[in-house]
């Protein structure tokens, strides 16, 4: 059984518990996190591919225990699924007809993880496998040549044998009868022993853990504080309109007040998860007067502050969540790290 990687799985784990308050407050999409966990727990996909009658399924048999249901002449015929000990292996036709490698194995080592090639010890590659072999060439998918049949090859070809596969690919060569172990079986070598999650699968969840996007939560004092300023600032807005003579009546100061009491809310709303305090719009003045209405204005300010201050019910919960997202950020970079 390929080893597990000990380290990622817990973060993962503790990404999607720190995950979890923030989803439930809808600020948090789940999908790239369950994605990455899937990406972890789904059975690592070994593609084997070479010559028909080169040991392919043989080699399968002997790595699963499983045998293989083959056609006339003892090939495969179609692609068969066969699920090891925590990895799985995807048997495939041949790769003698060139249409049928492309059509075929090329869309397969898309969502593989490692590809075992087998070779046929007493054959030189042809002109399909070279071009098959150029087209599986991908820095984040390993490949491992099983030379078959090493029983008849005799020693003195061994080496002009693996050298000629070297000068085609630099992927490690090991040598087997595949017959013999698929039929007595014995030990496997660390050579066919993928890590799991491996370099492509890693990727996938890499990519899933930077698609994770933590929320931004003021705090409760922040939230205060630009209240304040923006409150300010619309009042001053309001006064200059007086101190110009564009606000000639109480009414018209009474709707610029009103409409500048909702800008300020609307400005505050899109940035808090939870409702804001309850905030009544600030009082025309006695008179007719921008000193008068800045007076007035500040009382408002000041209430208002008091109310974010000390009688907004939703605070402990903003500080609450805002605790949350800090610990997310920080599971998602412990996770990115240990990958």
């Amino acid at each position: 059984m390929p080893p597990a990687s000990l380290p990622l799985a817990p973060a993962l784990v503790a990404v999607r518990r720190a995950a979890d308050p923030l989803v439930a407050a809808g600020l948090v999409d789940p999908a790239p996190l369950d994605r990455a966990i899937a990406q972890l727990q789904a059975l690592p996909s070994i593609l084997v591919v070479g010559r028909r009658g080169s040991g392919k399924s043989s080699l399968i048999r002997w790595l699963t225990g499983v045998p293989l249901p083959i056609g006339l002449g003892g090939t495969t015929r179609e692609t068969a699924v066969v699920d090891g000990v925590g990895e799985r292996f995807v048997d495939t036709p041949g790769v003698d007809d060139p249409d049928e490698a492309v059509l075929r194995i090329a869309p397969l080592a898309e969502s593989a993880d490692a590809v075992i090639w087998v070779t046929d010890g007493l054959q030189p590659w042809t002109a399909t496998e070279r071009a098959l072999a150029l087209q599986l060439e991908d820095p984040a998918l390993p490949v491992v040549r099983v030379i078959s049949r090493a029983d008849l090859v005799d020693d003195s070809e061994h080496a002009e044998t693996v050298a000629r596969l070297r000068a085609l690919s630099t992927s490690p060569v090991w040598w087997a009868d595949l017959r013999r172990l698929a039929r007595d079986g014995g030990p496997r070598p660390e050579l066919l022993t993928f890590p799991h999650p491996g370099p492509r699968r890693r990727g996938h969840i890499r990519a899933a853990l930077a698609a994770t996007s933590v929320p931004v939560v003021p705090t409760p004092e922040g939230v205060r504080r630009r209240f304040r300023s923006l409150a300010r600032d619309a009042l001053a807005a309001v006064a200059d309109r007086v101190a110009n003579g564009g606000l000639r009546s109480r009414t018209a100061v009474e709707r610029a007040l009103l409409v500048a009491h909702e800008s300020v809310l609307a400005e505050l709303r899109p940035h808090l998860p939870v409702p804001l305090p309850l905030l009544p719009p600030p009082p025309a003045p006695d008179r007719l007067d921008a000193r008068a209405l800045l007076s007035a204005g500040a009382s408002w300010v000041a209430e208002g502050e008091v109310a974010f201050a000390e009688s907004w019910e939703h605070a402990a919960q903003l500080a609450a969540l805002g605790v949350d997202a800090d610990r997310l950020r920080q599971a998602l970079d412990a996770a990115q790290a240990s990958l």
